[in-house]
C-alpha cells in the first residue's frame, strides 16, 4: 500500500473540548465553543505528513494560522483521533475539503459551527461540526466517518488517541 501520509489529502480531526471557551481568530472572528466532541474537516494539498505532524507535535501552540489552530491552542482540548484519506490527482482540482464538509452537514447528529474554517468556500457553512446527540456513541460516529471517507476518497489511515 502506498504511503498515504506522503500524498495530498483530506483529514478529519476528532476533538474533545473539555470546557466551554471563547475562540478569537486572527480575523477577529469570535466563536463560542461549548464542551463536547467536534469533527474538523481539513485538507493538506502539499502532503498529509506535514499537516498531521503539526497537530501531533502541537506546533499550533507556537503559531496559529488556521481557525482550528486557535481552538486547539485556546481551549482545553484533546485530539482523540485523526482520519486521513489521500486524494488522486483529479480530485485536487475539485474542492474535496468542501465536498466532505458538505457531506458531514447532512448528518443529523452533527451541528455546524457557522463560519468556522471554510472561509475560502462560499457554499460551505463550516468545517467544524459538534456532535449534538449523546445517544450516538463516539465509535459509531467514527465508523460513519470512516465509511464516508473510504467510499468517497479511497485509502485511509488513522492515528489514534493523543495526549
Amino acid at each position: 500500500m502506498k504511503d498515504i501520509l506522503k500524498e495530498p489529502g483530506i483529514y478529519l480531526l476528532i476533538i474533545s473540548v473539555e470546557d466551554d471557551c471563547k475562540v478569537t481568530t486572527r480575523g477577529r472572528n469570535i466563536f463560542n465553543i461549548g464542551r463536547g466532541t467536534y469533527i474538523y474537516v481539513g485538507s493538506a494539498l502539499r502532503g498529509l505528513s506535514t499537516r498531521i505532524k503539526r497537530y501531533l507535535e502541537k506546533k499550533f501552540l507556537q503559531k496559529q494560522h488556521w481557525h482550528i489552530d486557535y481552538l486547539l491552542a485556546k481551549c482545553r482540548s484533546k485530539i482523540v483521533k485523526i482520519i486521513c484519506a489521500s486524494l488522486s490527482r483529479y480530485m485536487l482540482n475539485i474542492r474535496a475539503e468542501a465536498a466532505l464538509s458538505f457531506m458531514l452537514s447532512s448528518i443529523k447528529y452533527l451541528r455546524p459551527i457557522d463560519g468556522f474554517g471554510a472561509t475560502d468556500v462560499r457554499y460551505v457553512r463550516s468545517n467544524l461540526y459538534k456532535i449534538v446527540s449523546n445517544k450516538v456513541p463516539l465509535e459509531k460516529v467514527i465508523q460513519d466517518l470512516r465509511e464516508i471517507l473510504a467510499t468517497s476518497f479511497g485509502d485511509l489511515i488513522e492515528i489514534g488517541q493523543q495526549d
